[in-house]
């Protein structure tokens, strides 16, 4: 069984409908799905989202408790949440220093860690670069 895990970017363009990446993004978790691949979700992205979604300028800016709703619904039973185990985080740290990482790119970089340690095939993302700058990890990079 192959497996996906998702980033940030898609799942906050899925979940909104006015995003202009929505219906791309919908249609790739759709199709990932629809192929039969276990979709994963880092915790740091299901925490990244939430943040997202809860402090878009006013009048776009969702509340909490529907961010919640929202994220159970299209996501709960459908994705495996991965993260890395406490003993991991200094290899992670390491692994960052030896690839040049700084500053908030550790984010992006911790999230490639986990899909790669959960055994994901693919990343889906609408944010290639912000992957493709750590080289090959052994998980592709791929947009909707």
């Amino acid at each position: 069984m192959s497996s996906t895990a998702l980033d940030t970017s898609v799942i906050v363009a899925a979940l909104l409908p006015w995003h202009g990446d929505h219906e791309a993004s919908r249609r790739a978790i759709a199709h990932c799905r629809d192929r039969g691949d276990r979709l994963l979700l880092p915790l740091t992205v299901l925490a990244q989202s939430y943040s997202v979604l809860t402090r878009l300028p006013p009048g776009r800016r969702l509340r909490p408790a529907v961010v919640l709703e929202l994220l159970k619904k299209d996501l709960g039973a459908r994705v495996d949440l991965v993260g890395t185990a406490p003993p991991d985080g200094w290899r992670l740290l390491e692994g960052a220093v030896a690839a040049g990482v700084s500053g908030g790119g550790i984010h992006d970089f911790e999230i490639l860690a986990c899909a790669a340690a959960s055994g994901a095939d693919r990343l889906l993302t609408l944010d290639s670069d912000d992957f493709l700058r750590f080289g090959d990890r052994g998980v592709e990079i791929a947009s909707p």
